[in-house]
């Protein structure tokens, strides 16, 4: 089952009973993901949390995994290496129908702890094709931001303006969440690496 969520600080599509495992990578074990998110801002120029040469753009979609040998990212969270995130830029751009299942269907979810099911779809048809990506280790955006294994990939989303409005839109029971993402945060001297194979 797909449930989507208002949960207050973003709107979360949760994979119940999906079997999604990601390894690979010089990633540290195999990982199940649990849930994906997005954050996004008042505007194309600010809602992602993360930046290339500098530039915010308009929002970005977070994929939640837990190393498989633990039953969920609570439990991992308590763990070392026990979180991993793939991260992608989303900007403005052509309708995406890819994303039709979730943008034609937010505007249901418009208050705190609303949930809606949504028709199954196979995550990867969300995603861009490339493989290049940069990795740090770094921590969630939200409390209780616990260490997390991040991945960004370098090719963005793209939805289009009205896509975007629809999340724009939402609310919640004290504040909108027209502006959900938290500004990026300097390096503080993490290493960065990358990785670039296209080939499979």
């Amino acid at each position: 089952m797909v449930l989507c969520t208002n949960h207050g600080r973003s709107i979360q599509v949760n994979l119940q009973g999906h079997d999604i495992k990601v390894t690979g990578g010089s990633l540290p074990g195999t990982y199940k993901v649990e849930q994906f998110h997005f954050h996004w801002g008042p505007n194309n120029n600010v809602g992602s949390e993360h930046t290339y040469d500098g530039k915010q753009v308009t929002a970005e979609l977070h994929i939640v995994m837990h190393l498989d040998k633990y039953s969920n990212a609570g439990e991992a969270l308590k763990n070392e290496n026990g979180l991993a995130v793939l991260g992608y830029l989303i900007d403005v751009g052509s309708h995406n129908k890819n994303y039709d299942e979730i943008t034609d269907k937010v505007k249901n979810v418009q208050k705190q702890d609303d949930i809606l099911p949504l028709q199954s779809f196979k995550l990867s048809s969300l995603l861009p094709s490339s493989k290049c990506y940069y990795r740090y280790l770094g921590s969630m955006t939200t409390p209780p931001c616990a260490p997390v294994i991040w991945t960004m990939f370098t090719e963005n989303i793209y939805l289009s303006e009205n896509q975007l409005q629809e999340f724009r839109n939402l609310g919640n029971t004290d504040m909108d969440l027209i502006h959900n993402c938290r500004s990026p945060r300097p390096l503080d001297g993490r290493i960065v690496t990358s990785n670039c194979n296209n080939s499979s």
